[in-house]
């Protein structure tokens, strides 16, 4: 698993001053404030807000290896988001979002971060695929989680009423995932991505269908 070494600190610290994005001597002083914290550098950029969330992140999967996903219009299946616990989510910034080649894909604000990446595959017990995604991305997964919740409580008010016809209906629910194609389709999508060796995944819902863009030799292709 690709994670922040220092060679990859290193480079990411170079591309950001060459760039222009950020002064030498405030990187200079992020390494070692991160290092006196036990931060990765990204980490200690994103709490400082020392550049835009969205370059930074991009700029760190480019520098790391590790692959960049948008997620601002995906819809992950509850079955899935069931293998993180919200408040856990919340707290690390990362969610699960498919599985992909008998490990499960989890995307994180900060992907370099391998005390969360140990804790969060220790946790769901399973080898994790990480990808970066930003925290417009993060948040968007997330609210679906409180989406989900708000509606777990509205049954719970009436659950003395309807006890039988809420098994009943919980049943077929749980059919009906367990028959949709979303999650084999993440699935499928996210495979494809990681044996291309794709750079970026975009996926964006259309009326009837899915456009799905993966940036592959630094080339963005339409593959659905």
């Amino acid at each position: 698993m690709t994670l922040l070494t220092n060679d990859i600190q290193d480079r990411l610290a170079k591309l950001l001053v060459e760039e222009g994005l950020v002064q030498e001597s405030k990187i200079e002083l992020a390494i070692k404030e991160a290092g006196l914290n036990n931060q990765s550098l990204m980490s200690y950029m994103i709490e400082h807000k020392l550049l835009d969330n969205e370059i930074l992140v991009h700029a760190t999967s480019h520098v790391s290896g590790i692959p960049y996903v948008n997620l601002e219009n995906t819809t992950i299946p509850q079955e899935t988001l069931d293998l993180i616990s919200v408040d856990i989510a919340e707290r690390n910034m990362a969610v699960p979002i498919a599985e992909v080649q008998g490990r499960i894909a989890v995307a994180m604000l900060d992907a370099t971060n391998i005390q969360a990446v140990d804790y969060l595959s220790s946790l769901i017990q399973r080898p994790l695929k990480v990808f970066m995604a930003s925290q417009n991305s993060i948040k968007h997964v997330l609210d679906q989680y409180k989406t989900d919740l708000s509606g777990v409580d509205a049954l719970a008010e009436n659950v003395d009423a309807q006890k039988q016809a809420e098994a009943e209906s919980k049943r077929q629910v749980q059919t009906i995932v367990q028959d949709s194609p979303i999650s084999k389709a993440l699935n499928t999508i996210l495979e494809y991505a990681v044996r291309a060796k794709a750079s970026d995944i975009h996926i964006e819902p259309l009326e009837k269908s899915l456009k799905i863009r993966c940036r592959i030799d630094g080339v963005l292709r339409e593959i659905m």
